[in-house]
């Protein structure tokens, strides 16, 4: 049975109010579905932002990095019959006389001193001045450049006592 207005007849193509009704309830449920689905996108996973989930990732990651390491360390120290005595492997010759671990105390004064020069070059940078910025940021990469050489030096000495991971 026709609707009587005319005008569903005439844009639809439709005969009856039934199916005007079954197009509105077909029409509706696209919507709400488009709704939910929308509602969705827009959110992230555990309600939680993307920065939030991005350090997630990097502990993740990093985790997993010095997990390897450490089992690998952990295979060549057992790979390895004799190992280097740390405390002369690791000592500095001053004067004459042997001063165990002296070098690792210096290169830990070194790491964390570059720390502070890097938080004096943020804090200035966020102050806008660029030339205590660009002063701390150079200080930093100087001090990370001598912990590096600090590095190369521990190594090649560790190496030529004997340790070796080949």
């Amino acid at each position: 049975m026709p609707c009587g207005c005319g005008l569903c007849c005439s844009l639809f193509g439709l005969r009856s109010k039934v199916e005007l009704s079954h197009l509105h309830t077909m029409a509706t449920a696209e919507l709400s579905l488009q709704h939910v689905f929308h509602d969705y996108t827009l959110r992230s996973p555990f309600r939680a932002s993307w920065q939030k989930v991005m350090m997630w990732v990097f502990i993740v990651v990093d985790a997993l990095t010095f997990g390897s390491l450490l089992v690998s360390y952990g295979f060549t120290r057992v790979s390895i019959g004799t190992w280097a005595n740390p405390a002369h492997v690791f000592a500095l010759h001053i004067g004459g006389k042997e001063i165990p671990l002296l070098l690792i105390a210096i290169m830990t004064f070194i790491l964390v001193s570059s720390s502070g020069t890097m938080a004096l070059a943020v804090a200035n940078a966020y102050e806008r001045n660029k030339k205590r910025t660009v002063l701390f940021l150079t200080l930093t990469m100087l001090l990370g450049l001598t912990f590096v050489g600090c590095q190369v030096y521990e190594w090649t000495h560790l190496i030529t006592h004997g340790t070796r991971p080949w």
